[in-house]
């Protein structure tokens, strides 16, 4: 069988042909007419091919990202929210805030030496699977992360009951805190408690929580406060209705 030369075959193919350049300028109006070209007007009438052509779809406003990060818990005390210790019933996860009330209950957290490890164990472990869904462990620890910052926030959730250190002292269980999530990567927008930390920061925005707080912790913070409160009020009441008479004595 013979081969046929395929060089041959494709030199004997005619060369394509030439593509012409395309023309990037055109003549001036005036030229234009010069060259037998009439300029009309086009009526402004709408067409129909404009008609059916799908208007531009209206760009809709983004929704406002969920907040990634809370106050301490010492700053959430400041600002009107009570914290108090869930239900024994309940398991670590479940944190809830009340924004009515402005209250957020955290399960009982208990931490030794032997917590670190695990957590950090677990959180790797949780760090392998999909993201289909928010990962739970993850979220929990940089909420109690960044709850539990400073030994104060370690001493009032202490107070509170709420949690249970077996640590040498204040300081190192804020920094076990501190240091356990470190190296793990969270979806803020599947975050497991995005819901919470909206409800907490429009609580935290309004104005009477903040200054009922305030006004608790500078004037009524302790009996000996309340007491000096009450008496400054029966002093200026009696001053007033002293001028009172005063200016208008009572007819006899």
């Amino acid at each position: 069988m013979e081969i046929p030369d395929i060089k041959n075959y494709d030199m004997k193919r005619p060369p394509p042909a030439a593509l012409a350049p395309a023309t990037r300028i055109i003549l001036r109006a005036t030229e234009l007419c010069e060259a037998g070209v009439t300029l009309v007007r086009e009526s402004a009438a709408i067409k129909i091919d404009d008609m059916k052509r799908s208007p531009p779809a209206a760009s809709s406003p983004a929704p406002a990202p969920a907040p990634r990060i809370i106050l301490l818990a010492s700053e959430l005390c400041e600002a009107g929210v009570t914290l108090v210790r869930g239900s024994a019933a309940r398991n670590m996860f479940e944190v809830t805030f009340d924004r009515r009330r402005g209250v957020m209950e955290i399960p009982a957290i208990k931490i030794d030496d032997m917590k670190q490890p695990l957590l950090v164990n677990l959180l790797a472990f949780e760090q392998t699977l999909g993201w289909e869904e928010p990962r739970l462990l993850a979220s929990y620890v940089a909420l109690i992360g960044q709850l539990i910052v400073t030994a104060r926030d370690v001493e009032l959730l202490r107070r509170r009951g709420i949690l249970e250190s077996q640590l040498a002292d204040d300081e190192e269980a804020a920094r076990f805190f501190s240091h356990l999530g470190d190296g793990t990567a969270i979806n803020y927008k599947r975050q497991a408690f995005s819901s919470l930390y909206k409800d907490v920061h429009r609580y935290c925005d309004r104005w009477w929580p903040r200054n009922r707080a305030a006004l608790r912790r500078d004037y009524f913070a302790s009996p000996w406060s309340v007491i000096s409160v009450v008496v400054a009020t029966l002093v200026v009441f009696l001053t007033a209705t002293q001028t009172y008479f005063t200016v208008f004595p009572a007819k006899t």
